[in-house]
């Protein structure tokens, strides 16, 4: 029941983010977390961070991380606020999490390659990612 509830939440959340962030952000804020499905955290993280509201964004997604752990959209999303933050560390290791959580997720070491080549302008780490992506792939 608490499944298809939460399934109920997460598509009138897509319906009101159509309407107005502000009636699916005024919505979401009234729901209870334990009926928050991956895609609501990830929602809900990015509502937050159009609001600069980064440090509760935060404390969300990490309780989002928590619950699910193979959830590819809440890492990506909690990565971003650390970026805004000026916290690049966080953001790659959040990122290294992701990658060790969900093997299959090739784009890992894409973001990684990003993050340590544009943002701490490491070129060996960056390509050490980009390389190991292309023999997973290619």
């Amino acid at each position: 029941m608490r499944k298809i509830l939460s399934l109920f939440i997460q598509g009138y959340t897509f319906y009101l983010l159509r309407k107005s962030e502000d009636r699916a952000f005024n919505y979401l804020n009234k729901i209870d977390h334990k009926f928050y499905t991956p895609k609501i955290y990830e929602i809900y993280g990015n509502l937050l961070i159009r609001r600069g509201d980064l440090d509760l964004g935060e404390n969300i997604l990490k309780e989002g991380i928590e619950k699910y752990k193979k959830s590819k959209g809440i890492y990506r999303v909690l990565s971003q606020i650390f970026l805004r933050k000026g916290e690049v560390d966080k953001a790659i290791e959040i990122i290294k999490l992701a990658k060790e959580n969900n093997k299959e997720t090739y784009w890992y070491n894409l973001v990684l390659g990003d993050l340590f080549y544009y943002e701490k302008k490491d070129l060996d780490n960056a390509l050490k990612e980009f390389i190991e992506y292309y023999h997973k792939y290619f």
